[in-house]
C-alpha cells in the first residue's frame, strides 16, 4: 500500500473515532478515482436505545463506504448501566457474517467508546441486552 492511501485510510479511521460524519477533504486521496480506493465514508447521527423497565441504554452510530467495490460498515456504542442489580448491559453490533457483543457494568460513568472496524456488509445491525 502506498503513502496516499495509507493516509486517506488513516484518516477514515481518525474521522470514524471522532465522530466526523465525513472523511475531511484535506485527507482525502489525490489518486485517481478506481474500484481500488475507498469510496467517502458516511456516517449516521448518533441515536439511543434504552431497555425497558431498566436504566441501560446504548448510544450507537453506523458508517458506511465502498472499498474494492464491496460494501462495508462500521459501528461504534457506548454503554451505561444505572442499576446494581448485578448484571451489564451489553451491546452487539451485527455487519454481515461479523457479529461482537461488548458489555460494560460500571454504574458511575458510560463505557469507552467501541468501534467495530469495517466489516463486508451493507449496514451494520445493532442491539442491547443485559447479561
Amino acid at each position: 500500500m502506498n503513502a496516499r492511501k495509507r493516509i486517506a485510510l488513516g484518516a477514515a479511521a481518525v474521522a470514524l473515532a471522532s465522530g466526523l460524519t465525513t472523511m475531511p477533504a484535506a485527507a482525502a486521496s489525490t489518486q485517481p478515482s478506481s474500484a481500488v480506493s475507498a469510496s467517502a465514508t458516511r456516517c449516521s447521527a448518533w441515536k439511543s436505545a434504552r431497555l425497558k423497565g431498566n436504566p441501560a441504554g446504548m448510544k450507537y452510530q453506523e458508517c458506511r463506504r465502498t472499498y474494492k467495490g464491496k460494501k462495508q460498515a462500521s459501528g461504534a456504542i457506548y454503554l451505561w448501566d444505572n442499576k446494581h442489580d448485578g448484571k451489564e448491559a451489553c451491546g452487539k453490533i451485527t455487519i454481515g457474517a461479523w457479529r461482537k457483543d461488548w458489555c460494560w457494568s460500571n454504574e458511575s460513568h458510560h463505557s469507552p467508546k467501541y468501534i467495530s472496524g469495517w466489516h463486508n456488509g451493507s449496514d451494520a445491525k445493532f442491539g442491547l441486552f443485559l447479561a
